[in-house]
């Protein structure tokens, strides 16, 4: 199933890093991980600079995600339709 480009950014907007889950949970560890050290070490600037990475780096994710699973699909539509012929052919050799 396809993951939503709007429900993408709504969540990293509203959540920052957090809403990165939805999108890609490695990403979204990932970006915790260094907000755990870049935003003390910025004096709290850093997490401006997360918020936005999240917000554009979401929807690049459900991308990727999306075209995974159009591949997949394109896949098993393919061996549904070989199974199909091969079904039909047993079917006129009997």
């Amino acid at each position: 199933m396809k993951k939503s480009h709007l429900a993408s950014f709504l969540l990293t907007f509203f959540f920052g890093p957090l809403g990165l889950f939805y999108s890609s949970t490695g990403w979204a560890l990932g970006t915790i991980l260094v907000a755990i050290f870049f935003i003390p070490a910025t004096g709290g600037v850093g997490a401006i600079i997360l918020w936005l990475f999240a917000l554009v780096w979401g929807p690049v994710c459900v991308s990727s995600y999306n075209s995974k699973v159009k591949s997949i699909e394109k896949q098993q539509i393919k061996n549904a339709r070989t199974a199909m012929r091969e079904e039909i052919a047993m079917q006129k050799t009997e």
